[in-house]
Protein backbone atom coordinates (compact mmCIF):
# COMPACT_ATOMS: atom_id res chain seq x y z
CA UNK A 1 0.00 0.00 0.00
CA UNK A 2 2.94 2.33 0.58
CA UNK A 3 4.65 1.64 -2.74
CA UNK A 4 4.10 4.51 -5.16
CA UNK A 5 3.44 2.16 -8.08
CA UNK A 6 0.11 1.84 -9.84
CA UNK A 7 1.03 -1.68 -10.98
CA UNK A 8 1.77 -2.79 -7.40
CA UNK A 9 -1.48 -1.25 -6.18
CA UNK A 10 -3.44 -2.97 -8.97
CA UNK A 11 -1.78 -6.33 -8.20
CA UNK A 12 -2.58 -5.94 -4.52
CA UNK A 13 -6.20 -5.13 -5.33
CA UNK A 14 -6.49 -8.19 -7.57
CA UNK A 15 -5.03 -10.39 -4.83
CA UNK A 16 -7.48 -8.98 -2.27
CA UNK A 17 -10.41 -9.51 -4.64
CA UNK A 18 -9.43 -13.14 -5.22
CA UNK A 19 -9.13 -13.72 -1.48
CA UNK A 20 -12.52 -12.11 -0.88
CA UNK A 21 -14.09 -14.36 -3.51
CA UNK A 22 -12.42 -17.44 -2.02
CA UNK A 23 -13.72 -16.55 1.44
CA UNK A 24 -17.24 -15.94 0.14
CA UNK A 25 -17.23 -19.34 -1.54
CA UNK A 26 -15.98 -21.00 1.64
CA UNK A 27 -18.68 -19.23 3.66
CA UNK A 28 -21.34 -20.57 1.29
CA UNK A 29 -20.00 -24.10 1.57
CA UNK A 30 -19.85 -23.84 5.36
CA UNK A 31 -23.37 -22.44 5.48
CA UNK A 32 -24.64 -25.42 3.50
CA UNK A 33 -22.81 -27.82 5.82
CA UNK A 34 -24.24 -26.11 8.92
CA UNK A 35 -27.76 -26.32 7.47
CA UNK A 36 -27.34 -30.04 6.77
CA UNK A 37 -25.98 -30.64 10.27
CA UNK A 38 -28.91 -28.78 11.82
CA UNK A 39 -31.35 -30.98 9.86
CA UNK A 40 -29.54 -34.09 11.09
CA UNK A 41 -29.64 -32.80 14.67
CA UNK A 42 -33.38 -32.09 14.41
CA UNK A 43 -33.98 -35.62 13.11
CA UNK A 44 -31.87 -37.06 15.91
CA UNK A 45 -33.83 -35.05 18.50
CA UNK A 46 -37.11 -36.41 17.12
CA UNK A 47 -35.70 -39.94 17.14
CA UNK A 48 -34.49 -39.63 20.74
CA UNK A 49 -37.88 -38.27 21.82
CA UNK A 50 -39.66 -41.18 20.13
CA UNK A 51 -37.32 -43.67 21.80
CA UNK A 52 -37.83 -42.04 25.20
CA UNK A 53 -41.63 -42.08 24.73
CA UNK A 54 -41.59 -45.77 23.77
CA UNK A 55 -39.40 -46.79 26.71
CA UNK A 56 -41.22 -48.50 29.59
CA UNK A 57 -41.48 -46.43 32.77
CA UNK A 58 -38.44 -46.84 35.02
CA UNK A 59 -36.28 -48.22 32.22
CA UNK A 60 -32.70 -46.94 32.18
CA UNK A 61 -31.91 -47.92 28.58
CA UNK A 62 -28.83 -46.15 27.18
Amino acid sequence: MDTPSLRTAEDAFATMARERDRLREAMGTLGTAVDALERLMAGNSEHRAALAAARPAGSADR
